[in-house]
């Protein structure tokens, strides 16, 4: 099973505030303090994984879907 790779603003973490994880999943992978550190991160590991990454904004919502499928 295929499991997509989100990127996340947590701003309860006081490791970083930006987190690569898992969908469904509440572990994060990688934490950051650049949400552009996060998005490199995580297109490394799509590319890797052949998955899709999904970036979140600040608010939560979706901003940008990418597949490396």
């Amino acid at each position: 099973m295929i499991r997509n790779l989100h990127v996340t603003y947590n701003s309860n973490n006081k490791e970083g505030r930006w987190e690569v994880k898992y969908g469904g999943d509440p572990t994060p992978i990688k934490v950051t303090i650049s949400l552009d550190d996060a998005i490199k991160s995580a297109k490394q590991m799509a590319k890797d994984e052949q998955c899709d990454l999904v970036i979140h904004g600040i608010n939560g919502d979706i901003q940008d879907r990418l597949s490396y499928r």
